[in-house]
C-alpha cells in the first residue's frame, strides 16, 4: 500500500494508535480531539503515524499571543524511521503558520528530543518546572467549584504563561488528582506531581522545557524575553 498524508476524518479512530505510544485518554478524544486539528498518515485506510494541532493562549505581560500546540506524536512501531513523524511536524508548522498563529510549540518529552526539534526550528523558549513537595495535611481533593480559587493561584504564580480557562479546569479535575488549600494546590498523576502551588523554593525553573517556533519578529522577541510557563496538564 502507498503511504498518504491527510487531515484526519470523522471515521478514522485514532485511539488505537494513540494507545501504542500513550496511556489510554479517554479525555482528550472526549472533549479536546477535532478530526481537522489532526495530521495523519495512513496505509491503506489504517492510520499509522500522528499528531495533533491545539489552540494555546500564552499571556506574555500585556502581551497575548496565539500558539499552535502541537501533542500527541506517534507512530505504530512497524512504521519508525521512515521519517513520517518527521513529515507530519513539519506540515504541522506550516499549517499552523497559515492559519495565522503567532507560534508554534511543542513540549520535548526528553533532553534528546528538544536537540531532534531543533531541525523544525523548533528551539528551547518556555519554562515547565514540576514540583514535589509532600502535600500538606489541611489539602483536600478539588472540585468543579474550587476552579475559580484554583485559577486566582495560578494566574498570580506566573504572570507569563499559557492561558487556563474552566474548560481547561474541568479537563484537568477530570484526568488528574487535584488538591487545594488555603495558600495553594497540586496536581499529581498516579502518584507524580505534574504542579505545585507555591512553587517550592528548591524547584529548578527548568526542569522541563518548551520547543517554540515563532513567526513573526514581535513573538520572538516576546518568547525570548518572556519564556512562558506551560506544561503538561492541558490534555
Amino acid at each position: 500500500m502507498k503511504l498518504e498524508m491527510r487531515c484526519a476524518r470523522e471515521d478514522d479512530d485514532l485511539q488505537p494508535l494513540w494507545e501504542i505510544a500513550f496511556l489510554p485518554d479517554e479525555v482528550f478524544f472526549t472533549r479536546d480531539y477535532r478530526p481537522e486539528r489532526a495530521l495523519i498518515y495512513t496505509d491503506g485506510e489504517t492510520p499509522v503515524s500522528m499528531l495533533h494541532m491545539l489552540p494555546q493562549t500564552l499571556l506574555l505581560g500585556d502581551w497575548v499571543l496565539q500558539a499552535g500546540y502541537i501533542m500527541g506524536v506517534a507512530t505504530n512501531p512497524a512504521y519508525r524511521k521512515r521519517g513520517l513523524a518527521g513529515d507530519l511536524i513539519s506540515a504541522a508548522i506550516r499549517v499552523i503558520e497559515r492559519q495565522g498563529f503567532d507560534c508554534a510549540m511543542l513540549i520535548p518529552a526528553s533532553a534528546a528530543l528538544a536537540l531532534y526539534y531543533r531541525r523544525f526550528g523548533l528551539t528551547l523558549r518556555g519554562t515547565m518546572p514540576i514540583a514535589g513537595k509532600p502535600v500538606p495535611p489541611d489539602y483536600r481533593s478539588a472540585s468543579i467549584d474550587d476552579i475559580p480559587a484554583l485559577s486566582a493561584f495560578y494566574d498570580k504564580a506566573f504572570p507569563n504563561r499559557a492561558e487556563r480557562g474552566a474548560f481547561e479546569w474541568e479537563t484537568i479535575l477530570l484526568g488528574y488528582a487535584v488538591t487545594i488549600g488555603s495558600d495553594g494546590y497540586t496536581v499529581e498523576d498516579e502518584g507524580r506531581r505534574m504542579e505545585q502551588i507555591p512553587v517550592p523554593s528548591d524547584t529548578p525553573d527548568c526542569e522541563r522545557m518548551v520547543c517554540l517556533k515563532p513567526f513573526t519578529a514581535q513573538a520572538e522577541k516576546l518568547l525570548t524575553e518572556h519564556r512562558p510557563y506551560v506544561n503538561l496538564l492541558y490534555t
